[in-house]
């Protein structure tokens, strides 16, 4: 027996919006609904951040677009321990050049505020942790931590990186504190709606 179908009530936007993406791939509206909210059952099973479950897929395509390497974390750690000061530097620059791609790939998708920095970390860096603080009317503290960044010069391409980012886009980069495990850095800008998030 077929199951009963129920009329749930969505903003015209979103409608319009569905409508526009249904005929650049030839479904129709109710066919692509369907698809959607299927596959998005299946990733909200197990996860309670709605948003965050949804853009993170979105967020690791980008990041097979800019060719970025998996690498197993130890081994990189070692890596990072054997390699001259020349070569270390120059992997610095690589991370800060993906730092600014990354951005303008945000920016263009109208991905802009501190959660949204905060899921980008994770994805880069799965293996930190991220807290975002508000400290005062416009700036926030992104909060990152991990057993991992006990490690001197992974901690120094984590916080330049993030740092790249939200530089680019279009926050003030305030303070940065390390510590073992730790790095906090305080942004601000004006506008910002602000969040508190943990990843």
């Amino acid at each position: 027996m077929p199951k009963g179908k129920r009329l749930i009530p969505v903003s015209s936007d979103v409608v319009d919006e569905l409508g526009k993406i249904a005929n650049q791939i030839g479904m129709g509206i109710a066919e692509l609904a369907e698809v959607i909210l299927r596959h998005s059952v299946k990733i909200l099973k197990t996860r309670s951040d709605v948003a965050k479950a949804l853009r993170e897929p979105l967020l690791v395509s980008d990041m097979k677009r800019l060719e970025v390497l998996v690498a197993p974390l130890h081994g990189f750690i070692t890596l990072l321990s054997r390699v001259d000061e020349d070569s270390y530097q120059e992997l610095v620059s690589g991370y800060n050049r993906l730092g600014r791609l990354v951005a303008n790939i945000l920016k263009v998708r109208g991905i802009n505020d501190t959660v949204d920095l905060a899921t980008v970390a994770t994805t880069l860096f799965p293996f930190i942790s991220v807290d975002v603080h508000n400290v005062s009317d416009h700036v926030e503290k992104i909060v990152m931590i991990a057993p991992q960044l006990g490690d001197e010069k992974l901690r120094r391409i984590v916080s330049t990186t993030i740092g790249t980012i939200a530089s680019s886009l279009g926050y003030s980069v305030g303070s940065v504190e390390e510590s073992e495990g730790v790095i906090s850095i305080s942004v601000s800008r004006e506008g910002v709606e602000k969040n508190v998030h943990a990843t």
